[in-house]
């Protein structure tokens, strides 16, 4: 049989070939030896067998405990599992934590973690021996109550809670698990899926909190304000599964694990993706192909319960960029020369790991290149202080050969030098200037999201909203998704988090897209035949991009029974869109996956459009997003989940210690423990030394993580392995590096002015005389014309990197006599002639 290993970063399973390979490694392996290993100089080496975990192994440990240099006891938590069913546009997810009381006495087990912020909680439970409590949500001030009373009365209770000023942590409290007893604990919740470039959905479990920078402070601060420390290595780990559905109507191609070796099986019908032995030190992250063919336009209907009258129903809008021409019939905007790109960028301590810094250059360089010409922009490099490139009154200069050499000679020169990461304060400098001139801004924010004060950074961009869009990049292993996200929803721009190891500068390309290109500006639905208005989320529908999705979702009242064919009209951009109906045999009856998404989407916008507001208002929103999650039985961060077992007691008079769970350090900020003390924590939660613990007890996984092929599959099998990964990896560096170089060497107006010995190297020794036309002599729009013909014919795969520089390129062209006709002669001429 033939076994290829995943022991890295990026695995891909081509489902149509049947094969699955290691882009970045490059090993066959055959009976769990490594057969044939293909060198590879842009990939790191292989340090440690395939079957062993990112932590240390201690074969000889006989639990998972953690025992502190003060003698305080154990770390409870022995193993943590997720198991995920995903369908198109969600996953309902399961997990699990398992504690185990190795004490003498009673404990309190308390765990701070991080839940992706746009899931919606709808069930904790916790299990002793055969006994299961279901916890109740309440308000949370009532369920901090009930748990406090309950420990004082010696009963095993459960807490969870979410962070009213982070969004993404939570807190678990485990009070007065018995001596030698285990506790599981089991979380439900269901979350949207993003669409990543309109070809791949993408699921993403965090698994750990970056440490994260309080201003107010001056310091970094541990999660959620508790006494929990940072360490390298943690002794509890975790096991994940996922189950893709593989239905006909999905067509799934191929996955791509980003982030961990998996194991993968496949039927006809399902997709298996597992792994164990997980260090929480990344965010698992997993990629699944969509089908090119869908709709611009999907529904999804379901029944709140199959005796329920209540729906739910989603629309998702996809729509490609030909499909926004036919519906808006717009001409290119005439006003983008009246916006403002501003790129502001992370140049905190924390950027100098995994090369964030240099990612972040290519990506100002891209950023700097795509912008049209006689716009006006600014950078602005932040960490504990901040630094425009133009301090001037109006904020941004206009963008011509002189500020854009000043720019380069910026980005040549950043470094990760400005200390802690205070966000708020270049924020705050740009809302105490709005942009002038009837000038719309656009915000380009770099950063990894090493902050705590998440919920005053959305109120500051809520409140810029009407003048102002963020487009938001979250970089690094563990970025704070919360804070990601709300920048852009709070402002209608977009958001993307670039994987580890990925290249930033395509990611760049596609937000500018977003910022020069049409969209959908306004949508909104006609409903026909029921009796009361649907409740709508959001309400306001954001803008929506070519290859981008939005999601709405609609609520219809108890009232208003769908008949077996219900219509609404989609209105686009005031314009009379297209009647869609809404079909009974759509329906999803057995799940309320819509229904809670839907709640929480409700919940969050509360929560974000409203974040600007004073005291008195911010207090009844508070209060309507209590009812809401009440009523729909949706965890937010004004309320709780409280469970109590009433018929066991522990002895009142019991002393019950209370431990805290270490939270392994996020990859890439290892050099914080460089800082490693024996200090302790200070009351009050925040952190100025973070704590090592190489030599401490933790469990070894000896596992294999492996895919079986059968013998007749050998020979195929190794033949495309080997094609794939020496060819798509060394010519996808030299595809990359070749884009790159000519992306450096346009002009800011659009033009490429290069020399003869440049245009040889680039055509394989042909002179700019032999690309010579009647349709012009200008030797720089030949030159230009060349640049974009080879482009398009050699490196059309990186497409996303030089669509608007093409643009601008024949924008230029224009400008300097030629009409769109003659460009596209010109070009194919010169394509002709390679």
């Amino acid at each position: 049989m033939l076994i290829f290993t995943q022991s890295y970063r990026q695995l891909q399973y081509n489902l149509s070939k049947g094969l699955i390979y290691d882009r970045l490694l490059g090993e066959i392996c055959y009976n769990g030896q490594i057969d044939k290993r293909i060198q590879q100089s842009v990939l790191r080496s292989v340090v440690s067998s395939i079957s062993r975990s990112t932590r240390e192994d201690n074969p000889n440990a006989r639990s998972i405990v953690l025992r502190k240099q003060n003698g305080e006891g154990y770390v409870p938590l022995k193993n943590i599992s997720a198991e995920a069913n995903i369908h198109w546009f969600a996953a309902d997810v399961t997990l699990t934590q398992i504690y185990f009381n190795e004490e003498s006495n009673s404990i309190e087990a308390v765990y701070v973690f991080p839940i992706e912020e746009s899931a919606a909680i709808y069930e904790f439970t916790a299990q002793i021996d055969d006994r299961t409590i279901r916890a109740v949500l309440k308000e949370k001030e009532m369920a901090r109550q009930e748990y406090n009373q309950a420990m004082r009365d010696g009963k095993t209770a459960v807490l969870l809670e979410q962070s009213h000023e982070t969004y993404d942590t939570f807190q678990i409290n485990v009070g007065h698990v018995p001596p030698g007893k285990e506790c599981i604990v089991k979380i439900r919740y269901v979350t949207e899926l993003d669409l990543i470039d309109g070809k791949f959905i993408r699921f993403v479990i965090p698994t750990t909190i970056s440490p994260r920078y309080n201003p107010k402070l001056g310091s970094l601060q541990s999660p959620n304000g508790q006494r929990a420390r940072y360490v390298q290595n943690t002794p509890y780990s975790m096991f994940f599964r996922v189950t893709i559905d593989r239905s006909e109507q999905n067509k799934i191609q191929y996955i791509a694990n980003l982030s961990h070796p998996v194991n993968v099986s496949v039927s006809n019908r399902m997709i298996e993706v597992t792994s164990e032995g997980i260090a929480l030190d990344r965010d698992i992250i997993l990629d699944i192909d969509l089908p090119s063919n869908r709709p611009a336009v999907l529904f999804a209907v379901e029944q709140c319960g199959q005796k329920s009258h209540q729906y739910a129903i989603l629309t998702a809008l996809t729509p490609n960029s030909e499909y926004i021409s036919n519906k808006t019939h717009d001409k290119k905007q005439e006003i983008k020369t009246l916006n403002e790109f501003i790129f502001i960028v992370d140049c905190s301590g924390s950027m100098n790991d995994e090369q964030k810094i240099d990612l972040a250059r290519q990506a100002m360089l891209l950023f700097l290149r795509g912008l049209p010409v006689d716009s006006y922009f600014n950078i602005i490099r932040y960490g504990s202080t901040y630094h425009p490139l133009f301090p001037n009154k109006t904020i941004s200069s206009v963008y011509n050969q002189t500020t854009v050499e000043q720019a380069e000679k910026l980005i040549q020169s950043m470094a990760a030098d400005l200390g802690g990461t205070e966000l708020l304060e270049p924020l705050k400098y740009l809302k105490n200037h709005p942009p002038d001139n009837d000038r719309f801004r656009n915000i380009f924010l770099l950063t990894d999201g090493e902050v705590s004060n998440t919920n005053e950074i959305i109120a500051l961009c809520a409140s810029m909203s009407s003048t102002t869009r963020i487009f938001s990049f979250g970089l690094g292993y563990s970025p704070s998704r919360a804070l990601v996200k709300a920048l852009a929803q709070a402002t209608k721009g977009t958001y993307v988090f670039v994987p580890p190891n990925s290249a930033v500068d395509q990611y760049v390309a596609i937000q500018l897209r977003h910022a020069l290109s049409n969209s959908f500006s306004k949508v909104h639905f006609q409903w026909h035949g029921l009796s009361t208005t649907p409740i709508q989320s959001p309400q306001i529908i954001p803008p929506v991009y070519a290859n981008d999705r939005v999601l709405i979702y609609t609520l219809l009242a108890n009232s208003d029974r769908i008949r077996k064919e219900t219509q609404v009209d989609l209105i686009i951009n005031d314009n009379q869109g297209e009647k869609i109906d809404v079909t009974i045999s759509d329906m999803i009856y057995e799940m309320n996956t819509i229904h809670r998404l839907a709640a929480k989407s409700l919940i969050k916008e509360l929560l974000y459009g409203h974040a600007n507001q004073n005291h008195h208002n911010r207090k009844k929103v508070e209060q309507q997003i209590i009812k809401l999650s009440l009523r729909h039985q949706i965890l937010s961060p004004f309320t709780a989940f409280v469970g109590i077992e009433e018929n066991k007691l522990i002895q009142n008079n019991q002393v019950s210690n209370t431990r805290y769970v270490p939270i392994q350090i996020s990859r890439g900020d290892e050099h914080l423990l460089d800082y490693s003390s024996a200090q302790s924590v200070q009351q009050g939660g925040f952190l100025k030394n973070i704590m090592r613990i190489g030599t401490y007890p933790v469990q070894s996984f000896t596992a294999e993580q492996h895919v079986v092929l059968s013998k007749s599959a050998v020979k195929r099998a190794r033949k495309i392995f080997e094609q794939n990964v020496t060819s798509t990896t060394k010519n996808s560096s030299l595809t990359r590096n070749s884009v790159q170089w000519l992306i450096e060497h346009q002009s800011y107006n659009g033009m490429w002015i290069l020399n003869d010995d440049d245009i040889k190297q680039l055509t394989k020794g042909k002179s700019w005389i032999e690309f010579q036309s009647t349709i012009t002599h200008n030797k720089d729009i030949i030159t230009t014309s060349l640049v974009i013909a080879l482009l398009e014919s050699k490196y059309a795969d990186q497409l996303n990197l030089w669509i608007l520089l093409t643009e601008k390129a024949r924008n230029q062209m224009i400008n300097l006599g030629l009409n769109k006709d003659n460009i596209n002669s010109l070009i194919q001429q010169i394509k002709d002639k390679f």
